[in-house]
């Protein structure tokens, strides 16, 4: 990668992308869903923390089989989510398990789950919906269900990041090829955006002359991510 000569307005792009990266963290903890099991959501009950659970989809009165069911609920600050399916008891060759949005086999239950909601807290308020009546959730960031224009968001600063590392001016303290591999960490965007370069109004400062290589980043990109997991690099 070889950088053009360095343009003064990059820090204002600098600066703009920051400014998408504090909306997407903000977006997420007041819209994001945190991935919860039925423990969870049994634990946060008996916490006397919960007040509303909202489950949606079930199997029609009188109805015999199987069906997955989204229960939604806040605990704190926080909303939570998890999905459970619902096999009747009725139903005795019902033995497919089904999988849920992350493609993984959902825990098994053998009463809706309103039903053993309302065991686990009576003064829980309970509400029913056909589907999902909240933001279009196709995003996630850092292992959080979010609103689909959220995860446009990240894309855009993705992108955006990618832009000024090619063709902003030559960053500090990594490598060009060393900050490619760094963006695969989570946070790792962010990062680059805060130490690579100077924001407005600061004064630019040449790259020293020992920098982490490509090499090593993405050996270092392979380690952190194993260990901090995670999902987006925001």
């Amino acid at each position: 990668m070889t950088a053009p000569a360095s343009w003064r307005g990059w820090a204002g792009v600098r600066a703009v992308l920051l400014a998408v990266t504090v909306v997407v963290l903000l977006s997420t903890l007041v819209w994001g869903r945190h991935t919860a099991s039925l423990q969870d959501l049994q634990r946060d009950l008996a916490s006397g923390r919960v007040t509303h659970v909202l489950v949606t989809g079930g199997l029609p009165a009188g109805a015999v089989g199987s069906t997955v069911q989204d229960v939604q609920w806040r605990s704190g600050w926080s909303d939570h989510r998890t999905q459970v399916q619902y096999v009747d008891g009725r139903d005795a060759s019902s033995g497919t398990t089904l999988t849920g949005d992350d493609g993984n086999p959902l825990p098994v239950v053998g009463e809706d789950a309103a039903d053993l909601v309302r065991q686990w807290g009576t003064s829980v308020r309970v509400d029913r919906a056909v589907q999902d009546s909240g933001p279009f959730l196709t995003g996630e960031v850092l292992g959080i269900q979010v609103p689909g224009w959220v995860g446009v968001l990240v894309v855009l600063q993705w992108l955006g990041a990618l832009f000024l590392l090619v063709n902003g001016p030559d960053p500090r303290r990594v490598s060009r090829w060393g900050w490619f591999w760094l963006f695969t960490v989570p946070f790792g965007v962010t990062a680059f955006l805060v130490s690579s370069g100077p924001l407005p109004g600061g004064r630019p400062v040449p790259p020293g002359p020992r920098r982490l290589g490509g090499g090593w980043a993405f050996l270092l990109s392979g380690l952190l991510t194993g260990v901090l997991g995670g999902s987006g690099s925001l």
